[in-house]
């Protein structure tokens, strides 16, 4: 493959090793996208050094940026590529726009809610049970009791027997907020409504608010063959904001001792 980036160096002015790296790049193009400095050396065996120095005579710092040089070769030369970038450019344009009217401080409130309770309840339903189930994973990986409760039905069945005296916070993930389908289950749950927290996807809703804790995602629902469904990029960029704020807050709790000995920052998660 003739690469622009090589064009500007002769090769009879390079090592033997340099033009192996020459060669490489000519012959294996796209394998430098995925490789990391010391794997690629490793695999034409030859030295940091050696690559590090052939970038320089690129007229480059380093490999990163010859790595960063090259993708931009290949996005330039590939219109698929452009219309996956153009793509990702306008989703984190909508994101972008939709999270900067969310208030931080709210942010940590609710972390400070989901936090301070003894137990949480999570509900989902449909594509929003997507969201509710990787949230409850999180938090149960982070050491925090989470129930989670699958089905509008099983919800509002929880509502009735709901002990209004224990310590918990309800979290609803949905793409609504109709009164036809919440009116009764906020009905029961009216006398702890300020721990309801309610993450929605659409911004128009017919639910009286009073007392929970709402947030809409701004997500456009789509109706596809009589199915109503979105894609909830953005709620699952919140539950990734969440998560961090929460991480940070249990981190922050966490005794020096109980560090040493390996708490929750230690898990995968």
């Amino acid at each position: 493959m003739n690469l622009k980036l090589l064009q500007s160096i002769d090769p009879a002015s390079l090592t033997q090793s340099e033009r192996c790296i020459y060669t490489y790049l000519q012959e294996h193009p796209h394998a430098i996208l995925t490789s990391s400095l010391e794997g690629l050396c490793r695999e034409m065996y030859i030295s940091t050094a050696s690559m590090v120095r052939f970038c320089q005579k690129l007229g480059f710092s380093g490999y990163n940026e010859l790595k960063f040089s090259l993708r931009q070769e290949f996005e330039d030369t590939r219109d698929d590529i452009k219309e996956i970038k153009r793509l990702l450019d306008w989703q984190l344009s909508v994101a972008m726009d939709s999270f900067s009217q969310i208030d931080l401080p709210l942010l940590h409130s609710i972390c400070d809610e989901l936090c301070r309770a003894k137990v949480c309840y999570i509900y989902g339903a449909d594509s929003s049970l997507m969201a509710a189930q990787y949230f409850h994973s999180i938090m149960t990986t982070l050491d925090y009791r989470t129930i989670l409760l699958q089905g509008r039905y099983l919800l509002e069945a929880f509502t009735y027997n709901f002990d209004q005296t224990e310590d918990a916070v309800i979290l609803l993930f949905t793409a609504h907020a109709s009164h036809e389908y919440y009116g009764k289950i906020l009905e029961n749950l009216k006398d702890a409504s300020r721990r309801v927290i309610w993450i929605c996807s659409e911004e128009n809703h017919s639910i009286p608010l009073s007392h929970q804790i709402f947030i809409h995602t701004h997500e456009t629902n789509i109706i596809y063959r009589n199915i109503d469904f979105n894609f909830k990029l953005h709620t699952f960029t919140l539950i990734q904001v969440l998560i961090e704020l929460i991480y940070r807050k249990r981190s922050s709790q966490l005794s020096p001792s109980a560090q040493e000995q390996g708490g929750p920052q230690d898990k995968n998660i």
